[in-house]
């Protein structure tokens, strides 16, 4: 169960502005995720309300928020932020 993950420019960016130690566990992760086979319930993974197909992946302090493509297995990741900023979107 191999997914594909995807960040888009305004997510790139996001993580680049991060502490180097923060940029590094949210790789790890994503990497994680990417590479095992473990399905994705098995994360920190909530599905956003009110929202199609769009879910939040919690590390630490940030929240992940992306868009998953069940038949294509892609995850795409269109934001990276701070817990008290990533509801307000």
């Amino acid at each position: 169960m191999t997914y594909h993950i995807f960040l888009t420019r305004k997510a790139k960016k996001q993580l680049e502005k991060l502490e180097k130690a923060i940029q590094k566990q949210i790789k790890e992760k994503l990497h994680e995720i990417e590479n095992n086979n473990k399905p994705l319930y098995e994360y920190d993974i909530v599905k956003l309300q009110n929202e199609k197909n769009k879910y939040r992946l919690r590390i630490g302090d940030y929240r992940i928020l992306f868009e998953y493509i069940k038949q294509e297995k892609e995850i795409i990741i269109f934001a990276i932020l701070p817990r008290k900023n990533s509801y307000k979107i």
